[in-house]
């Protein structure tokens, strides 16, 4: 079973549509939500997803705490994101919206991973501007 959410109503309408067409509306539930504040009980899920989610999200660091907490002990992060590096191009910055306050570097997002109580199995960079990897809930 697939739990899904987005910010954007537009979005999540958008996905039902598809997910309707496709006959998975059995398997997939979608929602519009809030990444700092999930709304699910602590160890809820095996795995948790970010695919360029993050950096949209002001208070990021919260966000990984809330995925921390609603993860299984034996739970898995999996994510891949831009980071401030890519984001802070004058021609990006230009054509996409980022708050500021959402923009991280490998680092601080390594930093803020440990600081949230994951252990890191898998990370990598690319040319500093792009993350991908996974976090344990525990070791």
């Amino acid at each position: 079973k697939v739990i899904a959410f987005d910010v954007d109503f537009n979005q999540v309408r958008r996905a039902m549509k598809y997910i309707a067409r496709r006959n998975f509306a059995e398997k997939v539930s979608l929602f519009v939500g809030d990444a700092e504040h999930l709304g699910f009980a602590d160890n809820t899920f095996d795995a948790v997803f970010d695919f360029g989610v993050l950096h949209h999200v002001p208070n990021w660091r919260a966000t990984l705490k809330e995925v921390k907490c609603v993860l299984k002990s034996e739970g898995y992060f999996l994510f891949e994101e831009p980071t401030k590096p890519i984001l802070d191009i004058p021609l990006i910055k230009r054509l996409l919206d980022h708050p500021e306050e959402g923009l991280f570097t490998a680092d601080e997002f390594k930093m803020a991973l440990k600081e949230s109580g994951f252990i890191i199995r898998n990370f990598k960079q690319a040319d500093g501007i792009f993350i991908q990897g996974v976090a344990c809930a525990n070791v």
